[in-house]
């Protein structure tokens, strides 16, 4: 599946790099004195398991950034399928529906997870529709209903109690200890990838990991 950016989200993004300029779109590759050991937790994975390659994202459902790496990252996973796998973690802290949003998904992933990829892309998809809504939980069951999760009340009944609030914090903790300061951040096996990576930056850093 190969998503598609709105006009919405361009403007965003260009409006980010007028602003604090283009160095923030340079990716550089850590060297290997400072390879990190990022968890993968027990979070979603894309792509196989059993991959040699892991990339960890640490992402904001709300961040356009983040929106707009989604077809690169759906591009490498297809270019290197069977050699690379992507562990989502979340890290809110863009939107006040942030946090909410990431519940959300993992409420998804909890009932049942070969929903949660559907749910993931939807969240972005409609990232404007939700991020700036005063009730962005109607939403969140909107998408819930149109993914097809089978208990739509225990899907309600879960986001009410905040059943993986501590969940999605863990991934916000775990994420700073390791120096997290923003969305996208991307680690291709400990390696953290600064700024926003193009698909050649990520397949550079797959070519080096591969390689040993």
């Amino acid at each position: 599946m190969r998503l598609k950016l709105g006009l919405t989200h361009y403007l965003v993004i260009l409006l980010v790099v007028l602003l604090v300029g283009l160095p923030l779109y340079t990716t550089l590759v850590s060297d290997g004195s400072n390879v990190v050991d990022v968890s993968e937790d027990d979070d979603p994975v894309r792509g196989d398991p059993d991959a040699p390659v892991t990339m960890v994202e640490f992402s904001d459902f709300a961040c356009p950034a983040c929106w707009s790496i989604q077809s690169i990252l759906h591009s490498i996973l297809d270019d290197y399928e069977g050699q690379v796998k992507l562990v989502f973690r979340d890290f809110p802290f863009v939107s006040p529906h942030s946090q909410k949003a990431a519940e959300a998904a993992q409420c998804v992933f909890d009932q049942d997870p070969s929903l949660y990829w559907d749910y993931h892309d939807k969240l972005f998809e409609r990232q404007d529709e939700w991020s700036a809504s005063a009730d962005a939980v109607s939403f969140f069951v909107e998408y819930a209903t149109g993914t097809g999760v089978p208990d739509i009340d225990q899907f309600i009944q879960c986001l009410e109690n905040g059943d993986f609030t501590q969940e999605v914090q863990k991934d916000k903790d775990d994420g700073e200890s390791y120096g997290v300061a923003g969305t996208p951040t991307i680690y291709v096996n400990g390696h953290q990838l600064s700024g926003v990576p193009s698909y050649d930056n990520l397949r550079t850093a797959i070519e080096d990991a591969l390689q040993g």
